[in-house]
């Protein structure tokens, strides 16, 4: 009667099992050869059928959650966004399994701004907001967010101040050039009356001094030269 076990006995040794069976070397020899026969086909037959997999698998549509860049720009000049939109929108869309590997981080949303625009503007976000690459259509699942968001645009003006040395002491010198045009948030410009210069130190008859240009401000001249008058 057979068993779990593969043993049995022959007549003339007693006991056996496949650890001590004669033909077991053949065996594996025949296996290794089998294994090593036509390799290169073999290998090509698993490669060709990995690609049909993957083709077949992301024909079917999916979905899948992004993060949509926003791209934003000022038709106009003298005009800033002081107050910027956030940086990316969370998005879900649904599509071809191919098509989300190979076009799902090339969405976009583009958005512009005009001088008709200055202000406090709240912008809300649509669908047809999101570019989508060409030749390439995505269906959007929904729009998680932000889904609107508030922005700042002002306007930039210009004016001419004076310069104004900064030195300690009684010292006669003589700046050039003597005023610079700046430009700056017309907010910002109203409380600017003047640009000092870094603090002189004549070491000699003449010398170059950077001015103290505030944050936020354009100022046609950067540094002026300083000449020390004659007693």
């Amino acid at each position: 009667m057979l068993g779990g076990r593969l043993t049995g006995r022959t007549q003339d040794s007693g006991s056996w099992s496949w650890g001590s069976n004669p033909c077991l070397p053949v065996i594996k020899e025949a296996i290794k050869r089998w294994g090593t026969k036509n390799l290169g086909l073999k290998i090509l037959s698993v490669i060709t059928a990995g690609i049909i997999w993957f083709h077949v698998v992301t024909e079917r549509s999916y979905e899948t959650q992004v993060k949509v860049p926003i791209k934003w720009k000022t038709l106009s000049e003298g005009i800033v966004v002081t107050k910027e939109p956030p940086g990316s929108v969370e998005v879900r869309i649904r599509g071809k399994g191919k098509e989300l590997v190979r076009f799902s981080k090339k969405l976009e949303i583009n958005l512009s701004f005009s001088k008709e625009e200055v202000g406090w503007r709240k912008i809300i976000l649509k669908e047809e907001n999101i570019k989508m690459p060409q030749r390439v259509k995505f269906e959007v699942v929904e729009l998680i967010g932000p889904k609107s968001f508030v922005i700042r645009i002002e306007k930039k003006g210009k004016k001419t101040v004076p310069i104004v040395p900064k030195i300690e002491g009684k010292v006669k010198i003589k700046l050039l050039p003597t005023r610079t045009k700046i430009t700056a948030l017309r907010r910002k410009l109203r409380r600017i009356t003047k640009i000092e210069t870094q603090e002189i130190k004549m070491k000699k008859d003449s010398v170059w001094v950077k001015l103290q240009i505030p944050e936020g401000v354009e100022s046609e001249v950067e540094s002026v030269l300083v000449i020390l008058r004659k007693q």
